[in-house]
Formats: structure tokens, C-alpha cells, sequence
């Protein structure tokens, strides 16, 4: 009996780990877009209700403008949904699980076709589409990305909140 053969079963925490991570978090981005599209729909029917509301904007040296509140409304559900691109263009990173890497990213111990046979087996207990990277590697990149789309879209959703308190129906 081999440890790394029998026990481990060709698994290191440098797979495992990242893989249950990328399906937790594409979890929770499914939640956020709904959500998030939930914000652009209440931000679109804003801008169709105050369509004709006058009121005035600022540039950036405070000049004061006409503009309507349906056009600030319109230019926060551009935002929103540019931000949700962005979250799922990362979100599609996730599908890539790095399974049968081992623990240097060189498959050294997984038996030929593992790390395939562990991205059916994902797809087949989470529903997921998920994909071995060729050849397997250690990587961060997709929880990092994340993060990064989030606070973006966070600091977005700041500054529109904040510019919200401007609309004077």
C-alpha cells in the first residue's frame, strides 16, 4: 500500500482545494447575477417611470446640466450590467478545475486519464460544465479574478449610490 496511490488516490490539496472553491464560488455568482438582474430590471423600469422627469446633473467642474431622471436611472442599469458581464466572464473560469495536478501542477502519480475522469465526475454530482485544464497546474487565478470583479462592481455600486442621492424627482 502506497500513500499517494492508495490513500490520497492521486489527489493533493493544491487540486482539491482550488476545485471545491471554483464550485462554491460559481454557486455564488449564480446568486449575485440573479440578483444583480434583479437590480438592473427595478433600474430599467426606473428609467421607463421618470422617462420625462426633469432634473439637473453636474459635470465635473459642478457645471449644472439638464437631464432627465430617467436618463440617471438609465446610466445605473448600464453599469449594473456591464459589471454582471464582467462577473460572468470570470465566472466562466470556475468550469476549469486543475484535478489530477497533484502537488507541483505535473500529474506526477494520477494514472493516465484522471484528471478527465474527475471533471466528469463534477459534472456529473454539481451539473456544473466543467473542463480538466491540459495539462494540470496550480493556479489561483480564478478565486483572484473573482474577487477582483466583485470589488470592481462593488465600488461601481458605491459611486451609483452616492450619485442615487443627485436624483431630485
Amino acid at each position: 500500500m502506497h500513500p499517494n496511490n492508495h490513500v490520497n488516490l492521486s489527489q493533493s490539496t493544491n487540486d482539491t482545494n482550488p476545485t471545491a472553491l471554483n464550485v462554491a464560488l460559481d454557486d455564488y455568482c449564480t446568486r449575485l447575477l440573479d440578483k444583480m438582474a434583479m437590480l438592473h430590471q427595478s433600474l430599467v423600469n426606473k428609467s421607463i417611470e421618470f422617462a420625462d422627469q426633469l432634473k439637473t446633473g453636474r459635470t465635473h467642474l459642478q457645471d449644472t446640466v439638464p437631464m432627465t431622471a430617467g436618463q440617471k436611472f438609465n446610466a445605473f442599469a448600464t453599469m449594473v450590467k456591464k459589471e454582471m458581464a464582467r462577473i460572468e466572464s470570470t465566472r466562466a473560469l470556475f468550469h476549469e478545475i486543475n484535478m489530477g495536478g497533484t502537488a507541483i501542477g505535473t500529474g506526477l502519480n494520477a494514472p493516465a486519464g484522471y484528471s478527465e475522469l474527475c471533471a466528469e465526475t463534477l459534472q456529473a454530482l454539481t451539473g456544473l460544465s466543467v473542463a480538466a485544464i491540459p495539462p494540470p497546474a496550480i493556479s489561483a487565478a480564478e478565486q483572484i479574478s473573482i474577487a477582483s470583479s466583485t470589488r470592481w462592481a462593488y465600488q461601481r455600486l458605491m459611486i451609483s449610490t452616492h450619485k442615487y442621492r443627485e436624483v431630485h424627482y
